[in-house]
């Protein structure tokens, strides 16, 4: 588990979450990130993307031709990865959520790798407003989805609290 200890501490009362693309399946592909109703970016290609946040339950999302939901329970002073696959679509690129659990170690050092060459992008929710502000019929319809699917009892990927990097 030495991996496991390079990873950044989030501010105190806070969760931090990474988002890795890992593979090179549809690498020039853009995907749309959300936290719940909260636009968080749009980004393509391998990286590594770093989210601070207040911890308690959140829906982290991503809209490529279909959308992958992810339900988490993040901790205070703790460190989450989720990794991002993308995948062949019908007429795009299409995209999976996978949360990382700390024994998976073959993941962290090829994550650590990539990370050595290419820094993280933190992502900035000040820097979005009017962006998000053209999204809300986008956000809605992305969290109605995840609703309905919720009352239908679809399974959804859990990041748990015990999943944690620090």
């Amino acid at each position: 588990m030495a991996y496991a200890q390079d990873f950044e501490q989030p501010s105190e009362k806070k969760s931090l979450v990474y988002f890795y693309q890992s593979n090179g399946t549809g690498a020039l592909a853009k995907f749309s990130y959300y936290d719940g109703k909260s636009y968080l970016g749009r980004f393509g290609g391998k990286k590594c993307l770093i989210l601070e946040c207040e911890p308690g339950e959140h829906v982290f999302w991503v809209a490529a031709e279909n959308r992958s939901f992810i339900e988490a329970n993040l901790l205070p002073g703790k460190t989450y990865i989720i990794q991002v696959i993308s995948t062949v679509g019908i007429f795009s690129s299409a995209v999976k959520l996978f949360p990382i659990e700390p024994s998976k170690e073959k993941f962290l050092r090829g994550m650590k790798r990539y990370m050595t060459k290419n820094p993280p992008i933190y992502l900035n929710r000040s820097d979005l407003s009017l962006e998000e502000a053209k999204l809300d019929y986008f956000i809605e319809n992305g969290i109605d989805k995840y609703t309905r699917d919720k009352e239908n009892e679809k399974p959804f990927r859990q990041l748990l609290p015990e999943y944690y990097f620090n």
